[in-house]
């Protein structure tokens, strides 16, 4: 899964991205690093299941990671996860981010 930030370029200031996306929990997410996207969770609610980002097997997130500094405004950032594929039947998913909520039904492709 790929998602996009973009900053409003009126903002007084970036955002700060060190842990907006992480979950600060090396038993679920990356053992590494708390700067990464390993908080991002992808739920499907009518099966009652959630998908956390994929690891490499050392406990690394197969995700976008050490993020530092700030978000700038007037920019969009890209960042990624990788997770276990749903069943064929589920068309959409709820995307689920540490720091901004919940966004339903995202179209699974």
């Amino acid at each position: 899964m790929h998602f996009t930030v973009a900053v409003d370029p009126n903002a007084d200031d970036g955002i700060f991205v060190f842990d907006l996306f992480g979950d600060g929990d090396s038993t679920t997410g990356d053992a590494s690093s708390s700067t990464s996207v390993d908080g991002v969770r992808l739920v499907d609610s009518a099966r009652r299941k959630v998908y956390l980002p994929a690891s490499d097997g050392k406990g690394n997130c197969l995700c976008s990671r050490d993020l530092k500094g700030d978000l700038e405004p007037g920019h969009t950032y890209t960042f990624y996860a990788t997770y276990a594929a749903p069943p064929a039947e589920v068309s959409v998913l709820d995307v689920s981010f540490p720091q901004f909520g919940t966004v339903s039904r995202v179209p699974v492709q």
